[in-house]
């Protein structure tokens, strides 16, 4: 499998963020039935995020208390 193209990757990411206009959308989901590979990529980039996103947000812990290190 061929890497994706930057453009390739911002086009999917405002695809699945519903950020594309009507026509926008109809030509990438158009672009989705003609290609394999790039349908893939999709269906990756969409679980990945449909599991991000279920997840409860939380704030990394600082270096401090994930290392166990005291402040001087």
């Amino acid at each position: 499998m061929k890497p994706i193209s930057e453009t390739d990757l911002e086009q999917l990411s405002a695809y699945i963020d519903g950020e594309l206009s009507d026509s926008e959308r109809r030509f990438f989901q158009k672009r989705l039935s003609n290609d394999a590979e790039l349908r893939v990529y999709c269906e990756r980039v969409w679980i990945a995020a449909s599991v991000l996103k279920s997840q409860p947000f939380q704030l990394m812990p600082t270096l401090h208390s994930f290392f166990g290190v005291e402040r001087r």
